[in-house]
Formats: C-alpha cells, sequence, structure tokens
C-alpha cells in the first residue's frame, strides 16, 4: 500500500508457496502505477563498488551460526572470506557499507553472484553481546542466525542419542511432521533434522545445545529457535518430545 497516493495492490495466490512472488509481483504493479498516474519513477538501482578486505578486519567476520538452513560457517581462506551453509561455498564480496555479496563457481569455473539472482548480501553483527549474522535483501536487513561455540564439549549421554528416531505419538490428530527425526553430530555440533510438507516448513534443522541430561536448547533465530527439546519415558524407554510430538530411537 501506498496510502499518500491513495494506491494498493492486492495479489491472491491458491498456493501455499505463492508467497515467494506474490510480494514482488505486487511490489512491480505499485511502481508501475506510481509512474503512470503520478510520473514518479523509480530510482535507479543502487551500485555497490567492491572494496578490498584488510586482514585486520577477516576474524571480524569468521564464526560458525546457527541458521533455520544449519550450521553457517564464515571462514578465513587466504585473506578472503568464504561462507559455507547447506553443502554449498560462496565466496563473501566485500563492499563499502559492511555487507558483502555471495558468489559460488558454477562447476568451479564460472563465476556466479548471488544477489545476481535474488539480490541477497549478509554481514556480522553484534547486538547486546551476541554475534548474529544477518541477511539483507531488497534494502531490508534481518537476523537469520547467531553464533555458537563449536568447542563446546557434548556431553556422552547426547553423544549416544544420535541416530534415527521413529514418530511414536503426536500431540492432536494433526499431525505436522513426517514420522522420522534424524540427530547427527558431526563437527562438535549436535543437529536434529525434521521435515515437514506443512505450511511451506520443508527441512526444519534444529541445532542442539544440551542444557542437562534431559534437556537441549534450540539454538537459532526465528521459527523454533529458543524452543527446547526434551527427553522423556514412553513405555520404558526413551523418548524425545519436540513440540509436544514424541520420537523413540529406531537405530
Amino acid at each position: 500500500m501506498l496510502p499518500d497516493h491513495r494506491l494498493t495492490a492486492i495479489v491472491l495466490t491458491n498456493s501455499d508457496t505463492g508467497d515467494k512472488i506474490t510480494e514482488r509481483v505486487a511490489d512491480e504493479m505499485l511502481r508501475l502505477a506510481l509512474e503512470v498516474r503520478e510520473g514518479i519513477r523509480p530510482p535507479a538501482p543502487v551500485t555497490r563498488k567492491a572494496v578490498p578486505l584488510r586482514a585486520a578486519e577477516v576474524a571480524r567476520y569468521t564464526g560458525t551460526f546457527a541458521t533455520l538452513k544449519g550450521i553457517a560457517r564464515i571462514t578465513d581462506d587466504a585473506g578472503r572470506l568464504k561462507l559455507r551453509i547447506s553443502g554449498v561455498t560462496l565466496n563473501m564480496i566485500p563492499a563499502e557499507d559492511g555487507y558483502f555479496s555471495l558468489q559460488y563457481k558454477l562447476l568451479s569455473l564460472i563465476p556466479l553472484t548471488i544477489s545476481d539472482l535474488d539480490e541477497a548480501r549478509t554481514t556480522v553483527k553484534t547486538i547486546g553481546s551476541t554475534r548474529v549474522l544477518v541477511l539483507e535483501r531488497d534494502g531490508i536487513s534481518a537476523v537469520v542466525g547467531e553464533e555458537i561455540d563449536t568447542r563446546a564439549k557434548v556431553p556422552s549421554r547426547w553423544l549416544k542419542r544420535a541416530g534415527r528416531y521413529r514418530l511414536v505419538t503426536a500431540e492432536d490428530d494433526f499431525q505436522l511432521f513426517d514420522d522420522t527425526l534424524e540427530i547427527e553430530y558431526r563437527d562438535g555440533v549436535l543437529n536434529g533434522k525434521l521435515t515437514s510438507d506443512k505450511f511451506d516448513i520443508g527441512t526444519l534443522n534444529l541445532i542442539l545445545e544440551p542444557l542437562s541430561d534431559d534437556e537441549a536448547l534450540i539454538r537459532g533465530i526465528g521459527r523454533s529457535g529458543r524452543e527446547t527439546l526434551f527427553v522423556r519415558t514412553v513405555g520404558g524407554r526413551e523418548a524425545l518430545e519436540y513440540s509436544g510430538y514424541l520420537f523413540q530411537k529406531v537405530r
């Protein structure tokens, strides 16, 4: 909506994943309407100059972050920053404003800038005492991850809980998640993984920080972040409870 110009764009979709395009369609409708009715043209796209990153600045951005897509790691590769997430390694190209465009090489030969595709950029900021991973798109910034300490020792009892679990009971007749919960320990991180075909959830990564023998905090920002996974007993066997759903280990 542009109330000052008495303009509104409404886009309807019958798809639960339609929000991926409706916002862009509505924005473009408003841009065109504003130009036709008021003669106001959108500003020229902002061009950002790539700048070299000084060696002393590199350490400010390196770290491991818990996100809804799993672990994101920013590493120093001979003075150049790289972001690895979801099995993909991206080069971080610094700009004057402290943000980084994301670039990867197709077949390790052809450089492709992620911002060319979805205008996404990233940076690391400190809020209070917490370092966070920030993603910017279309001029809007959002915190998408929080730094975690992978040097902290995971208790042996929780290490033994790595494996595959099967859903044994639900809170109600509506089943939000699929039947399988997988817990994996890798590179100092205990990670639970759930999938769902409801509400465009897809794969949900649960980065677990054990608080006690029977409770673990889920690290991260956004959906599921700062929730808790509990250890329960069902039918004389140990079960893991998340969001009212109980899972027992099958292997």
